[in-house]
């Protein structure tokens, strides 16, 4: 039972990792994005843990009301080093 709940934690882990760095090679194709938001293709919680590891440049907004805006958002060396 241990065994397979490793298991099913590995790949929880990978298809995470998959989307980061989906998100980052996409990120990295378009040569940036202006604006990521609410309302954007990329989702922000892996907008927020790519910043938090400095794999992705951005500017962070959080308004009164309502969730994250990051502005200016590319990949920088640190993240074109981790692909």
């Amino acid at each position: 039972m241990l065994t397979r709940i490793r298991t099913i934690k590995l790949l929880c882990f990978k298809e995470s990792m998959d989307s980061h760095i989906a998100t980052l090679n996409k990120l990295i194709s378009v040569g940036g994005v202006d604006k990521i938001d609410s309302s954007s293709d990329y989702d922000l919680s892996i907008i927020e843990d790519l910043l938090n590891s400095q794999y992705i440049d951005a500017t962070a907004h959080r308004p009164l009301s309502g969730s994250f805006t990051y502005f200016h958002v590319k990949a920088n060396l640190n993240g074109r080093e981790w692909l």
